[in-house]
């Protein structure tokens, strides 16, 4: 199962083993990251 940052599920094996591929936006992984600035409140 791949499911997106917000708990959206992308995709998923209907049933049985396998796998599953879906592909990145690199655009919307860098716009995601901008939304949630955990790692700007990291205490070093």
């Amino acid at each position: 199962m791949i499911i997106n940052p917000w708990g959206e599920v992308v995709d998923e094996l209907a049933e049985g083993q396998g796998f599953v591929v879906a592909d990145l936006s690199m655009a919307e992984l860098n716009r995601v990251r901008e939304s949630m600035p955990v790692l700007r409140h990291k205490k070093l």
